[in-house]
């Protein structure tokens, strides 16, 4: 966490403990699509999220502190009388999730994920970014900067997509990245056209992009390359080896000061 203070976890339902447990309802509102995710989960100050929520009228409820978590936790998009009603209007298609830096399990001081001597060539060093595809990139942006005080920190036009990029306080957070297919002829037009907007691929850095190509070549994993939208080469290994969900695969980059 002090190097990349951002995690993957991979979970599936449990059996319904609290009343307001409502992990089936999250999955079913994504239909069914390879990769689905239970929350993008946001660190912040809570009480202030939810009175900006309050006060815009945003569609949201709020999980209050118990066993689980000691602390309150906001859910955009949903209200307690209609869990299955998320509505990815009011924040972009994110399912996001407020939680207090605490509960993210947060430390004081954070490694530079630049500094490479820690790690061995081929080293998978931390999660550079989370893409989510949207059906209108304008309208997404516009939402989470009126709903969520949310703004991009670039947006760009490549030849397959417009792309809005967010970036956070900490410096070493993954970004998230919302993606506008534009072209038909694309990998990314492809999943949007089989699976609609929603959560897309994980995006991870590693130190020695050449040597981790090696390793998956000697693990039988097939993967292909391409140039990214930033000029970098990235690999894709082949879905079929990840249950369908992209993963990508960059060289690491110092993390923003």
């Amino acid at each position: 966490m002090k190097v990349s203070p951002t995690r993957i976890e991979v979970i599936g339902p449990r059996p319904r403990t609290e009343p307001g447990d409502h992990l089936e309802e999250r999955m079913s509102a994504q239909l069914p699509r390879p990769v689905r995710t239970h929350a993008t989960v946001f660190a912040g100050d809570v009480e202030s999220v939810i009175t900006n929520l309050e006060r815009r009228g945003v569609r949201h409820r709020v999980s209050p502190a118990g066993n689980d978590f000691p602390s309150p936790r906001v859910w955009i998009g949903v209200t307690d009388d209609d869990p299955l009603g998320y509505d990815p209007t009011v924040d972009g298609g994110l399912l996001a999730e407020v939680i207090s830096p605490d509960l993210a399990g947060l430390p004081t001081e954070y490694a530079d994920p630049a500094d490479f001597d820690s790690y061995a060539p081929g080293t998978i060093v931390r999660v550079a970014a989370r893409r989510f595809l949207v059906a209108d990139l304008d309208e997404a942006v516009r939402a989470l900067d009126a709903n969520l005080l949310l703004t991009p920190s670039g947006l760009v036009t490549d030849t397959v997509a417009r792309r809005a990029r967010y970036t956070f306080g900490i410096g070493a957070s993954a970004g998230i990245e919302l993606a506008q297919p534009t072209s038909a002829d694309s990998d990314l037009a492809d999943f949007a056209g089989k699976w609609g907007p929603g959560p897309h691929a994980v995006v991870l850095a590693v130190r020695g992009l050449e040597q981790f190509a090696l390793d998956l070549e000697v693990r039988g994993t097939p993967f292909t390359r391409s140039e990214n939208h930033e000029g970098q080469w990235v690999l894709h290994v082949d879905t079929s080896f990840t249950s369908g969900t992209p993963f990508e695969f960059q060289e690491i980059e110092p993390s923003p000061k």
